[in-house]
């Protein structure tokens, strides 16, 4: 009976050996799928940044743009009026700039919104 007793602390111990390796497993495996999980949180994290950074830069851009063109209509508006260019052409150029720096400022605007959007929704 000792030779059994010998035999049955061994089983119990080679099978306490065996639970203790499979909760090791599944505490590993655990934490590998929260490493995962994070890391792909922190890759959509990072992608949003950096698509408000490319909305972000866009709009600079794109206010940049149209402030240039309003600057180069102004050059024109006013070398046609020192040139004596007819009033009905000085004024359409004038409507034109109009409109032009008004729709510059409505996309701005409009860019500003969406991203105060965005921010407040933390994205």
């Amino acid at each position: 009976t000792i030779l059994s007793l010998n035999q049955q602390l061994d089983f119990a111990t080679k099978a306490l050996q065996a639970a203790e390796e499979q909760k090791a497993e599944a505490a590993l495996a655990e934490a590998e799928r929260a490493a995962e999980a994070a890391e792909a949180a922190e890759a959509g994290r990072q992608k949003v940044e950096w698509t408000h950074s490319l909305v972000s830069r866009v709009g600079e851009l794109q206010h940049t743009h149209f402030a240039n063109k309003r600057h180069m209509l102004q050059e024109v508006l006013e070398r046609g009026a020192a040139e004596g260019l007819g009033a009905d052409l000085v004024e359409a150029l004038r409507d034109t700039h109009g409109a032009a720096h008004s729709f510059g400022e409505q996309r701005s605007s409009m860019m500003d919104e969406y991203l105060a959007e965005r921010r407040r929704l933390g994205h």
